[in-house]
């Protein structure tokens, strides 16, 4: 059998493993239940899809994000893994294809969302699969709370009834003991090996500045610091003109939100990752997946509602293991205006009730009614149409969510993609008989062939049209003809939000929502504002000490690095402390004039930020100087 570091160098090109990751390995092949946390770039895939190649049979992969599931799904079929996915919004013959090539073909990962486990169809293929492990990804989504709490998460035990033989991996980037403990509970562990990585981060420097002008330190911050940068705003709106804005200073930069296009998504995305722009101006639907190990910087405009969300973004800068930053500009009115968003994300149940309704209203959906493959969703085309506000139409669709009603999710196919659905020899007559439509099914089984007959394959109607030269609008009417005569099944792509009834449409009046269990969850939420609210006002206590006491992790070392540990470093130094590593710095240069990094080599044992420090201090003093080439000399 294949040791884990020789599929690891087979499939992933890697010639070690990083920290954890072999032991949780160990764990999952001899047997156990585990739960990983591995912080933001920890490598939390490879802990399951290791194990899962050294075992006959398919790993199941839970996951709620779209984005993250076909970019995983690329990723292993780009290393020659079979992989698929499963999730809301898709065409009922393609899932049902998805699903049998799991039982009959030779998949060897199955992501799948957690609304889909409810499905009867999807129950029922699971029951035939060769399962060898069930991986749990944002495992923190299963706890009341967690800071990204979905009920669907509550689905996985039936797969865990269904194969009680298999065993469970669940994976986090950041979870409280109280998180972890609901985890472990949720889903049935028993004597599970739980593995912690460490929330401190040696090469990243944390920091908060209250500012009078964001947009402007922002500028100097980016001139300071040079490399690939994310700069997190709160909307829309504000990262289209911050990027307009770093534009005209010259900075490269471009802008990111999930009301975009998929395809300007992806190019933007794709123009950030190879270097062609240097800064993307994003909310936070952007990075989720993004495997980018050289951002030296993550900004952030404004303050986050809670600490994991924060840790994990922050956590994109520096994973290649060099010096980064992650920063938090803000100004007094950012504080007021967190809470009262906070305040506003909570709405009364009657008014939830009365969005869920116009919702019905607006795409007609009769009382008992279902829609699987979901509806196109502009956000503020429906909020204009009944005379909301965007923001607290969006506040509700969050709550119906965590209540398993509705699901709203980004455009869910980038490209088009069809399936022939005869047999050879009857597709055949078919094109005799219908002449007109003979040549665009010659051309896809020229273009794509016998795939077309055996799952779901992408399309390109521009291309389409390009060969048959006919207009790309005609092609599109002739594959729709093709799919209502049951010829193909056509699933035409989705840029735009998708919004999904994850249940038969019920009476607005008549939704159960648990009033205490609303508001117990309400004030958890505002005390993890209010412990961000703590961090951005924190001027004396370690960034990184206050990251790990949140997290339950016990406390090392100060780091070092982080703005208050500098602030007390630059205060030691200015206060006339250090007299002999001053009085040292002195003798090395009346000898000889040295430039900084010189001497700092001279202090081996010291901390070189300290003796910098020190060196600035001496020279806002008097006591040293710069001469023309850069040489300390004593005045």
């Amino acid at each position: 059998m294949n040791q884990p570091i020789d599929i690891l160098k087979k499939y992933w090109k890697h010639s070690r493993f990083r920290p954890l990751q072999e032991d949780i390995i160990k764990a999952v092949i001899g047997g156990r239940d585990v739960l990983a946390i591995l912080p933001t770039g920890g490598g939390k895939s490879v802990c399951f899809q290791v194990p899962a190649m050294m075992k006959n049979g398919i790993c199941i992969v839970v996951t709620p994000l779209i984005a993250l599931m076909k970019d995983q799904v690329e990723n292993l079929k780009s290393v020659g893994i079979p992989a698929a996915a499963v999730f809301s919004g898709m065409h009922p013959k393609e899932v049902d294809i998805t699903l049998d090539n799991c039982i009959y073909g030779d998949t060897k990962f199955l992501y799948v969302s957690p609304e889909r486990i409810q499905s009867e169809i999807f129950k029922e293929r699971v029951k035939r699969m060769h399962v060898n492990l069930i991986a749990v990804d944002e495992a923190h989504c299963i706890s009341q709370w967690g800071h990204d709490f979905r009920p669907a998460y509550f689905e996985i035990e039936t797969l865990r009834i269904m194969k009680p033989e298999v065993k469970v991996i669940a994976l986090t980037a950041t979870a409280t003991r109280q998180v972890q403990e609901e985890i472990v509970d949720k889903l049935q562990f028993e004597e599970p090996e739980i593995f912690t990585g460490t929330f401190a981060r040696e090469n990243l420097s944390y920091s908060v500045r209250k500012v009078e002008n964001k947009e402007r330190k922002l500028v100097e911050i980016l001139n300071k610091i040079p490399g690939t940068s994310i700069v997190y705003v709160k909307s829309r709106k504000q990262s289209k003109e911050v990027s307009d804005i770093l534009k005209t200073t010259g900075i490269s930069s471009g802008n990111y939100h999930a009301g975009l296009a998929y395809f300007d998504r992806m190019k933007m995305q794709n123009d950030w990752k190879s270097g062609k722009v240097r800064v993307i101006v994003a909310t936070n639907a952007f990075g989720m997946g993004i495997d980018k190990p050289d951002v030296r910087s993550v900004i952030h405009l404004g303050l986050n509602d809670n600490m994991e969300s924060y840790y994990q973004e922050a956590g994109r800068a520096g994973r290649d293991g060099n010096k980064s930053y992650a920063i938090i500009l803000y100004q007094l009115n950012d504080i007021a205006q967190a809470r009262e968003n906070f305040a506003r994300s909570y709405p009364g149940l009657k008014f939830i009730r009365h969005i869920y309704q116009c919702l019905a209203n607006y795409y007609k959906m009769a009382e008992g009614s279902k829609n699987s493959s979901g509806f196109d969703f502009l956000l503020h085309k429906f909020a204009a149409q009944y005379n909301l506000d965007s923001l607290d139409v969006f506040h509700v669709l969050k709550r119906l969510g965590e209540e398993n009603l509705v699901q709203l999710s980004e455009g869910v196919h980038g490209s088009s993609a069809l399936f022939i659905q005869l047999k050879h020899d009857v597709l055949y007559k078919f094109q005799v008989a219908n002449v007109y439509l003979d040549p665009l099914i010659k051309v896809l089984l020229r273009m794509h062939g016998g795939e077309l007959f055996t799952q779901f394959t992408k399309i390109s109607e521009y291309k389409l049209a390009q060969v048959l030269r006919q207009p790309e609008n005609q092609i599109k009417d002739d594959l729709t003809r093709l799919h209502k005569l049951g010829v193909v099944a056509y699933a035409p792509k989705k840029e735009l939000p998708q919004l999904v009834f994850l249940t038969p449409r019920l009476d607005a009046g008549k939704l159960l929502i648990d009033r205490k269990y609303y508001e117990r969850r309400k004030q958890t939420e505002k005390k993890k504002l209010e412990f961000m609210v703590k961090y951005v006002f924190e001027d004396k206590v370690c960034r990184t000490h206050l990251i790990q006491d949140y997290f339950g992790e016990e406390i090392d070392s100060a780091c070092g690095i982080c703005d208050t540990c500098i602030d007390k470093k630059k205060k030691k130094a200015d206060d006339g402390q250090n007299s002999d590593l001053k009085d040292t710095i002195l003798k090395y240069i009346e000898s000889k004039p040295l430039k900084i990094d010189q001497i700092v080599e001279k202090f081996k044992k010291d901390d070189p930020m300290e003796i910098i420090l020190i060196a600035r201090a001496m020279m806002d003093a008097g006591l040293i100087s710069n001469d023309k080439k850069g040489y300390l000399i004593k005045l």
